[in-house]
């Protein structure tokens, strides 16, 4: 993993950490991430067997949801913008995989449903890319509470090789 330091680094208590990954990495930490979050629901409820898939599922709904976002795509250029209000002061990870970007970050106190994150996990806001991106080609920058985040597409001739 490749980690680089945003140029302007917080906005509100909220910095910017940029993680280049290689393809799967980020679905390993989601699934990891939902894993625990299941295991601490499946003891909230006593350690009664036969509710897994709910378990799961609940878990999924807790930490992974679809990044609310503005896209524009121009020439060889992704520029991505979202609102960073939704994350609690700290860092939050841009996690960029070729085809995927990923914000992970802790939920802010009234965002999080009730009883839902009660150990305040990392949350996830996911967006697929219809084309390979370079990940270690990502610049981020706060205009406001917008997290504005640019990535350039990885050249035809590199995703053939």
């Amino acid at each position: 993993m490749l980690q680089e330091k945003a140029r302007h680094p917080s906005w509100k208590g909220r910095g910017i950490n940029i993680v280049a990954m290689k393809p799967g990495e980020q679905e390993t930490r989601l699934r990891e991430a939902v894993a625990r979050r299941a295991y601490q629901l499946f003891e909230g409820q006593g350690c009664s067997p036969g509710h897994a898939g709910e378990d799961w599922r609940r878990a999924e709904l807790d930490l992974v949801r679809p990044l609310a976002c503005g896209l524009l795509t121009r020439d060889d250029k992704i520029s991505v913008s979202t609102d960073i209000s939704v994350f609690d002061e700290g860092g939050v990870e841009v996690c960029v995989e070729p085809r995927r970007l990923a914000l992970c970050g802790r939920p802010r106190a009234q965002n999080a449903a009730a009883g839902a994150c009660p150990l305040r996990q990392s949350v996830y806001r996911v967006l697929a890319f219809p084309v390979e991106v370079d990940p270690s080609q990502v610049h981020a920058r706060f205009n406001g509470r917008i997290l504005e985040i640019d990535l350039y597409r990885t050249p035809v001739a590199a995703q053939a090789a």
